[in-house]
This record gives C-alpha cells, sequence and structure tokens, in this order.
C-alpha cells in the first residue's frame, strides 16, 4: 500500500485520495473477502498472537494516513485521521457484505469532502479560517 500510494502521487491530500485508488484496486480483485484483520479478529478473538497482528494494523493505517497528511498546524488532524480511516474500513466492509464495487470510489469522494473542509478558506480581511469554521465576534 505505502509504495503504490507514494509512487501515484507527491502532494499530501493526493496521497491520501490514492490510498482509496489502491483499496479500489484491492476490493476489485476476485475473490475478495473482506479485511483479514477484521475476519480474524472474528475468528479468533482469544488467540494472542492473531490479537497483536490486529492490534499493529489498527496503528498502521492511522499512523500511514498521519504521514501522508505531513506536518501541520491543524489541531483536528487526529480527527481527519479517524475519520479517513472510518471511511476506509467502511467502503471495505460494503465491498464484501454488500458487494458493492463501488464503495472504495464513495469513500475516495468522502475523503476529497473531508480534506476540502480542511484546507483554510480566505476570510477576506487577508485572514483565513478552515472550511466551515466562523471567527467568532468579539465578546462585548
Amino acid at each position: 500500500m505505502t509504495r503504490e500510494v507514494e509512487a501515484r502521487a507527491q502532494e499530501p491530500e493526493e496521497r491520501i485520495l490514492s490510498v482509496f485508488d489502491v483499496l479500489h484496486e484491492v476490493i476489485s480483485e476476485p475473490g475478495f473477502r473482506g479485511c483479514a484483520f477484521a475476519n480474524a479478529a472474528a475468528e479468533y478473538p482469544h488467540h494472542a498472537g492473531v490479537q497483536e497482528a490486529i492490534a499493529y494494523d489498527r496503528t498502521w493505517l492511522p499512523a500511514l494516513f498521519s504521514r501522508l497528511l505531513g506536518p501541520s498546524p491543524a489541531d483536528s488532524d487526529d480527527e481527519l485521521v479517524a475519520a479517513l480511516v472510518q471511511v476506509h474500513d467502511g467502503a471495505t466492509a460494503a465491498a464484501h457484505i454488500d458487494h458493492a464495487k463501488t464503495s472504495a470510489r464513495t469513500a475516495r469522494n468522502t475523503a476529497e469532502l473531508l480534506l476540502a473542509a480542511r484546507r483554510p478558506v480566505p476570510t477576506g480581511d487577508g485572514a483565513a479560517v478552515k472550511a466551515g469554521h466562523r471567527p467568532q465576534a468579539p465578546r462585548q
């Protein structure tokens, strides 16, 4: 995943979106049976070695998204990363459970919306605020 993402894009947002392009390729493969880690969690809930591998995977994907976003002063990057992970997980589950061939494409579109909300928007006075947020009026 990491190698593919890095080969496809250089800009942080495009790298994030390319995760969902790679996911689309993975879930489009014949015989796709969902997330191996989710399946293992259901089948081996008390197996320490399996649970350790699952725990690693559950830290790997958020770490990948954080790294791809790059250094940022944004306070809400942790929330953004958590949202991207959930979108990724949901696309994987939908591809398996619902046989949704377009779930990764839908997830990519959702990730684009999440990333757009992160971008600063000019306020007209030379400043910028995060999309979707309005500066509060001074208290009287």
